[in-house]
C-alpha cells in the first residue's frame, strides 16, 4: 500500500488534535501537558509526512512506502538537537525555545507512536487487499515461472541404456 503523505490519516488526526489543542485546550487550561508538550508529541507524526512528501516532489525519495526507521529517527536527533540545544543557547531565539528534556522524550515518543501506527495502517490495508485477492476473481493471469520437467519417455530412456551411457 502506498503511503499517503498528506492524505494520511495519522497525519489529518494530528492536524487536527494541533487545532483543537490551539484553540479549544489551551483555552481551558492554563498550563500542563497541553501547554508544554502536546505539540511535541505530535511533531513526528505531522512533520515526517511534510518532509517525505517533500521529498518525493524533488526527486530524492523513490519509493511510496510508510515511513522507514532512519526517517524517523533522524527528524528526532536533528529537531531534539536544534530546539533542545542550539536554539535556547542563541541570543535570538532564547525568548522562545527553551532546552526541555522532556520535549526531546515527547518527540521520541512521538515518532515510536507514529511507526507503530504506520505499521499498523499500512500492513493492515495490504493485508486486506491481498485477502480480497484471493480465490483468483480479481487476480490478473499469473505466468508461472517454475518449469515443470517431465522424465524423459521410455523409449528414450531404453536407447540410453543400449547406448552405454
Amino acid at each position: 500500500m502506498r503511503f499517503r503523505y498528506l492524505r494520511d490519516p495519522l497525519f489529518l488526526a494530528c492536524l487536527a488534535a494541533y487545532f483543537i489543542n490551539r484553540f479549544v485546550l489551551k483555552r481551558i487550561w492554563s498550563g500542563g501537558f497541553v501547554h508544554s508538550h502536546f505539540n511535541d508529541l505530535i511533531c513526528i507524526p505531522f512533520w515526517v509526512p511534510i518532509m517525505l512528501w517533500l521529498e518525493k516532489l524533488a526527486g530524492l525519495r523513490q519509493i511510496d512506502t510508510r515511513p522507514e526507521l532512519h526517517e524517523i529517527i533522524i527528524p528526532v536527533v536533528i529537531w531534539s538537537w536544534i530546539f533542545e540545544i542550539i536554539l535556547p543557547q542563541t541570543e535570538l531565539f532564547r525568548e522562545w525555545c527553551v532546552g526541555d528534556e522532556l520535549d526531546v522524550i515527547c518527540y521520541a515518543l512521538g515518532g515510536l507512536g507514529a511507526m507503530s501506527i504506520w505499521r499498523w495502517i499500512y500492513r493492515a490495508e495490504s493485508v486486506v487487499s491481498a485477502n480480497s485477492l484471493e480465490g483468483g476473481q480479481s487476480c490478473p493471469p499469473s505466468r508461472s515461472t517454475h518449469r515443470i520437467v517431465r522424465p524423459p519417455p521410455a523409449a528414450f530412456r531404453k536407447n540410453q541404456r543400449s547406448s552405454g551411457q
